[in-house]
């Protein structure tokens, strides 16, 4: 069994030097004067981007957000093999406190859509301003009206695409989920998960898409031991609203049946 390195972030000094540069000559074009309300119709307004950027050249450190994260998250990387291809998936492991918790897997996904052909890439990877407006596009419109982004964590949600290069193989692993959209949807259709397996949701109503409790319980799951709708909240729940998010996930595991819970437990005892 191959055994999970340890894993800090070092972003090389050469890096940081391109895309200060890029950021500090890059040109913001001229925007348009839309009536209140309609500002996000087209994409990002051309003055949220001149404010981000002079954020970005004159306040934003990278250097400080990578100390805090390599202070505060416990990272790690280990080589995989798919279909012949190797890989090195990276992960955060962090083991609670409490006697007895149950083990969880979060895995995040992507605000993007069937739209992004490879092409564009090519222009995201040398832009980081381009980069930034890309990403500030996809996380307006999926979250609730009284939500505000804070200018670092969305420099920094850019720059974790710009750091490995990865704006092309998101694009890809976002084609790839839109041409197969069809197909999954009707394996979900067709066959809902196991009645064995404890199935619980927390709804956002500004999610990309919400299903109903009667349709879920149709076609998604047999067996929903938790179901959870909120009056606000969006796409990205674990920052717009992290309490009510970990108040579902306790519940959730309240519900759970005593032998997959203990099936659970067994599974989180892997030494890192």
């Amino acid at each position: 069994m191959t055994t999970p390195k340890p894993f800090k972030i070092a972003v090389d000094d050469s890096l940081l030097a391109f895309v200060n540069q890029r950021v500090a000559t890059g040109r913001i074009p001229e925007g348009y004067n839309f009536p209140p309300g309609k500002e996000w119709t087209y994409g990002v307004p051309s003055q949220e981007m001149s404010r981000l950027k002079e954020y970005w050249t004159h306040k934003y450190d990278w250097r400080a957000v990578e100390a805090r994260i390599n202070s505060y998250l416990k990272m790690f990387t280990i080589p995989i093999e798919h279909n012949g291809e190797s890989f090195s998936m990276h992960f955060v492991h962090h083991r609670s406190e409490k006697e007895g918790a149950v083990p969880m897997l979060f895995q995040h996904g992507w605000p993007g859509s069937f739209l992004e052909p490879q092409t564009l890439t090519y222009a995201l990877a040398d832009s980081p301003l381009g980069q930034l407006a890309w990403i500030r596009d996809k996380m307006q419109p999926l979250i609730s009206n009284d939500y505000r982004w804070q200018d670092e964590d969305v420099i920094t949600w850019a720059m974790m695409y710009i750091i490995p290069g990865s704006t092309g193989s998101s694009a890809i692993y976002t084609n790839g989920k839109g041409k197969k959209a069809k197909i999954f949807q009707q394996v979900l259709l067709d066959k809902p998960l196991p009645a064995k397996q404890d199935f619980g949701a927390s709804v956002f109503p500004d999610d990309v898409f919400n299903v109903p409790y009667f349709w879920a319980s149709a076609c998604v799951s047999k067996n929903i031991v938790f179901w959870k709708e909120h009056a606000v909240g969006g796409h990205f729940a674990s920052t717009e609203k992290p309490v009510e998010l970990v108040e579902d996930i306790r519940e959730f595991t309240k519900n759970i049946r005593k032998e997959n819970m203990t099936a659970l437990k067994q599974s989180g005892k892997l030494k890192l």
